[in-house]
């Protein structure tokens, strides 16, 4: 999706949920600063991850600019993120979902510092 304004400013939010016999779990993904973004020349991480007995992982990511983005991402119950290009601007996240409850957790990713 690309979202265009003629405003100085957009604010966006996501929401994501779940359908089940106890009722609707989800989350809002929370708006994100440009000031917050990550460039292709920095290493953000996603800790606490989880794949397997009961849960599974749901990875975000919001491309800040107008170019394609390619990222390079390792882990498993953490990830590293790097973009290939140092002119993007991204950031990104994650959401850990119970499998049971279809319960989540979000996790944003944290720029690593040098």
């Amino acid at each position: 999706m690309t979202v265009t304004s003629t405003l100085p400013e957009v604010i966006l939010t996501t929401r994501t949920a779940a359908e089940t016999q106890g009722g609707t779990f989800g989350q809002t993904i929370p708006p994100v600063r440009r000031s917050d973004a990550q460039t292709g020349q920095t290493t953000s991480v996603l800790a606490g991850l989880a794949s397997g007995d009961g849960f599974h992982t749901n990875f975000g990511l919001y491309n800040l600019g107008s170019q394609s983005i390619t990222v390079n991402f390792e882990g498993s119950a953490w990830a590293k993120i790097r973009a290939l290009d140092a002119d993007i601007n991204f950031t990104a996240h994650a959401s850990v979902v119970d499998n049971s409850t279809g319960d989540p957790w979000f996790i944003p990713a944290r720029i690593r510092s040098s």
